[in-house]
């Protein structure tokens, strides 16, 4: 299954808003979401547009994009900077100026929260993309007790079928210990058509699913989940790790392999162990990278890069009193059956620590107990806002190498100090 992508070049004129509503809906139909997904991607680019109608000179062109992910459509803004104020779309932001600019800053508070996901991405030095990603929706499953499982197994890429039986068995023998994604048999199979995660499966003579592994490629990262195995037998999760090697060692571009969640059947033997209990494998000669540090955490990146023998140039990068704005911007993922949230730095900001903490209390208001932040190392003004992080009551706890743009640090949240 190929991404398919759609663009709408157009004036900044409310008038036109129609048009960019029309575009978005149509796209978004033909990309098979669900009449409530539609119109909630279709909700966030008419706010987006109505308020660069009020905000900007008119008759600026921009450039708005829907892309057809298989599980998924994303619908993206190419905008200048300071088009739109970012932090209209952290999930904590609550009260705006009570005048038209708090209206219109209103609509973008709702865009961001009609969506699944939010990301911004910088392009040069004055542009940016502003992604807006709503996921299909899937049928639930009645569980239903697998098959007894017996005979030999061998590894083969998993069809539909397959991947059908895999994430049952998922999910009943792992039930909510792993990621969401994985116990819902329709989204996985979409994953793997699109081409963004594959995965292989354990067979038998009968066709019966015995375990499997699903993995996927993020640039020169790649991450795994599993392996998943379902009967007691000597091997068999040895087989999935080589099966998944074998694939990966035809891939261009891999370095490394992590396992952010190893599961007890992961042979331990093929990789090296990383903070917080995940595991990782090189790939591939890693020729280096430059990678921007805060002293309150080079000990522990220094000591990381020396276990693994990975070549980094390690640069110092603290906040020496340039103009900072005020206001920070928080992209915020969650995962409601694992409990996780996971926040991103949109843009940097004086009151990252406050804001930072309001969304812990949120989170936390929600039942969700496991709040990470991840922290871009190729990004000197990410790297910078560490003490921040840390003084909101985060920790680093794991380095991920080519996870990013670069290599990723995760602050996991300890409790405020």
């Amino acid at each position: 299954m190929q991404s398919r992508l759609v663009t709408l070049t157009i004036p900044v004129d409310l008038d036109l808003t129609q048009i960019v509503t029309g575009f978005v809906e149509k796209a978004c139909s033909a990309f098979g979401l669900a009449k409530r997904e539609c119109y909630a991607l279709t909700l966030a680019a008419e706010e987006v547009f109505a308020f660069l109608s009020h905000a900007t000179l008119p008759d600026n062109d921009i450039q708005i994009m829907c892309k057809s992910g298989g599980y998924y459509v994303e619908m993206a803004f190419q905008l200048k900077s300071g088009m739109l104020p970012l932090e209209a779309f952290n999930l904590t932001r609550g009260a705006v100026p009570d005048d038209m600019e708090g209206a219109a800053q209103l609509g973008l508070i709702l865009a961001a929260r009609t969506v699944d996901r939010l990301y911004v991405d910088r392009i040069g030095e004055d542009t940016f993309l502003l992604r807006f990603v709503m996921e299909k929706r899937y049928p639930s499953v009645k569980q239903e007790a697998p098959l007894e499982l017996s005979g030999r197994f061998h590894v083969r890429d998993a069809d539909p079928t397959m991947l059908k039986e895999l994430s049952a068995r998922i999910r009943h023998s792992y039930g909510n210990s792993v990621n969401s994604f994985l116990t819902v048999p329709g989204k996985l199979i979409d994953m793997v058509a699109s081409g963004d995660y594959d995965a292989l499966a354990l067979i038998n003579e009968r066709g019966q699913v015995g375990g499997g592994m699903v993995f996927r490629r993020n640039r020169q990262m790649s991450e795994a989940y599993g392996p998943f195995v379902f009967l007691q037998e000597a091997g068999l999760s040895q087989m999935l790790v080589e099966g998944m090697l074998e694939k990966l060692g035809r891939t261009k571009d891999a370095l490394c392999l992590v396992i952010m969640e190893p599961t007890l059947q992961t042979p331990l033997e093929y990789f090296e162990p990383l903070q917080g209990g995940a595991v990782y494998r090189q790939l591939a000669e890693d020729d280096g990278a430059r990678v921007f540090v805060h002293p309150c955490f080079k000990d522990l990146v220094k000591k990381f890069y020396t276990d693994l023998a990975l070549p980094r140039m390690i640069q110092d990068m603290t906040y020496t009193g340039e103009e900072l704005v005020q206001c920070s911007a928080i992209a915020t993922a969650i995962d409601r059956q694992s409990k996780r949230g996971t926040l991103t730095l949109l843009w940097a900001g004086q009151n990252l620590e406050e804001n930072l903490r309001a969304h812990v209390d949120l989170l936390q208001s929600q039942n969700i107990g496991d709040i990470r932040f991840r922290m871009e190392l190729g990004s000197a003004e990410e790297a910078m806002m560490a003490p921040m992080v840390m003084s909101a009551g985060f920790e680093p706890s794991m380095i991920l190498p080519w996870a990013g743009q670069g290599d990723v640090v995760i602050f996991s949240y300890r409790g405020r100090k």
